[in-house]
């Protein structure tokens, strides 16, 4: 915590230097009538969400647990009250679920959830303080630099924008100079990203010839400040390039999973496995950028992350945990490596005002002897995207198709059709395919494949 005070004493060093006294008391006086000014909004969604199972085109086969996935009903009501200087503002989510169906109710019959809920004041010189997204980097798809937001991936390749990232409580500080800006925020406790739960749809489940696989979710988490994450962003536009630099110390949001086998000991064969998450505490180092050139519009993002943890290829480098009557438990080892990951895309302005073509790759790698440890699962991605409007932008039309570029190439093809009634209701109705063939994270939802309708009215 002592590097996030000399990051925050440095911001603060470089406002007073910017600015004279009348500057200052302009920045945190609300001395004008449009300041002092209060006024409450209120606006959001009702969102109707419903996902069914099919089968693949030509011999393909669903899960035999249900042909139906998701009947969801959402409520989104965005609030802000006060003025420009000083205001509230919360984001809740109310959802719900029939009652009394095994996968489809996550939450009983439902739950509130609150996407932000957070005080802020200032202008050049801003604080929030609160539940709050950040929503940091410059991609697309695969936003690698968003190190503090809590990512949610129980719905893997379904999530819509404003559902792939949940608020983190955090204290932030940003001060706007004339062409950059530069910001640092705490997280008191790091919320660790959120895995699909055991017996959902899209529950995480390696596929093995003998020995069964679980996943451990369980987190005993507890709030300590040595639990906590900072990080620090800066930067701006500089003639055609939007450019940040950024820094992070805290626990790792890169999903890498850690098996734990039972082994019986007399036999030494495998009775389980169980995966469990492992979150370190590591250092990142990240750069972000976007251009434009006439109808190209070019994104990316790189971090380098100094202390990774990696797990060893070798199943024979193990550790003993513990002894459990005549087994034991036993651990794969992990090793601290420099690893960096990346994305870069671009889309570009095919036709019309609104045909665009989108090209997203991201990709990682370890940066001391790669062939010692196992890839990760999320990890080798390109996205491609085609949409357009018609009938005066009643109509959008996207196909888009996921490939994961592997020894055998995954991918997943989808397309979808939205009609806007220009009122605030639009319905959605589309499908996604997932071929996995033997890809070590593809495979396992090799028979997932997805037919889905939203209907959503905007208030």
């Amino acid at each position: 915590m002592k590097n996030f005070f000399l990051i925050l004493l440095c911001i603060t060093g470089a406002v007073m230097a910017q600015n004279t006294e009348e500057d200052m008391d302009a920045m945190f006086l609300e001395n004008s009538e449009e300041k002092a000014e209060s006024r409450w909004d209120i606006f959001g969604y009702y969102e109707s969400e419903n996902f069914f199972s099919i089968a693949k085109p030509l011999g393909g086969k669903r899960p035999a647990e249900s042909d139906i996935v998701k009947l969801e009903s959402r409520l989104r009501i965005n609030t802000k009250y006060g003025g420009n200087f000083i205001f509230g503002k919360a984001s809740l989510d109310a959802y719900f679920y029939p009652s009394d169906f095994d996968g489809l109710s996550p939450q009983k019959n439902g739950t509130v959830d609150a996407y932000e809920a957070y005080v802020a004041a200032g202008e050049k010189l801003q604080f929030k303080a609160g539940k709050q997204v950040f929503n940091w980097g410059s991609a697309d798809a695969f936003r690698i630099v968003n190190y503090a937001d809590q990512r949610d991936l129980r719905e893997m390749f379904m999530k819509e924008e404003d559902e792939k990232y949940r608020g983190v409580f955090a204290l932030d500080i940003k001060y706007l100079f004339s062409d950059f800006s530069i910001e640092t925020f705490i997280l008191p406790i790091s919320e660790r990203p959120i895995l699909p739960d055991e017996k959902s749809f899209w529950a995480i489940a390696p596929q093995t010839d003998s020995v069964p696989v679980t996943v451990d979710l369980k987190d005993e988490k507890k709030a300590l400040f040595k639990n906590g994450s900072y990080g620090v962003r800066g930067g701006g536009t500089f003639g055609f390039l939007d450019i940040y630099l950024s820094y992070f110390y805290g626990q790792n949001n890169s999903i890498v999973l850690y098996p734990e086998t039972t082994i019986e000991i007399s036999t030494q064969t495998p009775q389980s496995i169980v995966l469990k998450p492992d979150f370190s505490k590591v250092n990142k180092t990240g750069v972000d950028f976007a251009f434009s050139v006439e109808k190209l519009a070019v994104r990316g993002e790189a971090v380098f992350t100094r202390d990774h943890r990696a797990l060893l290829k070798d199943t024979q480098e193990t550790e003993v945990i513990e002894q459990v009557g005549t087994n034991l438990i036993v651990r794969q080892k992990t090793e601290s490596v420099p690893y960096l990951s990346y994305t870069i895309g671009a889309d570009y302005n095919v036709w019309g005002d609104y045909g665009r073509f989108l090209a997203e790759y991201a990709s990682s790698a370890f940066l001391r002897n790669s062939g010692k440890y196992e890839e990760e699962f999320f990890n080798n991605f390109l996205l491609l995207s085609l949409e357009d409007h018609f009938f005066d932008n009643y109509l959008e039309i996207k196909a888009m198709s996921i490939l994961r570029l592997a020894n055998d190439v995954g991918w997943i093809p989808g397309f979808n059709l939205t009609y806007n009634f220009q009122n605030g209701f639009t319905v959605t109705a589309g499908a996604l395919l997932i071929y996995g063939y033997d890809d070590n994270m593809l495979s396992m939802y090799d028979n997932h494949d997805i037919a889905y309708f939203r209907a959503k009215m905007a208030f």
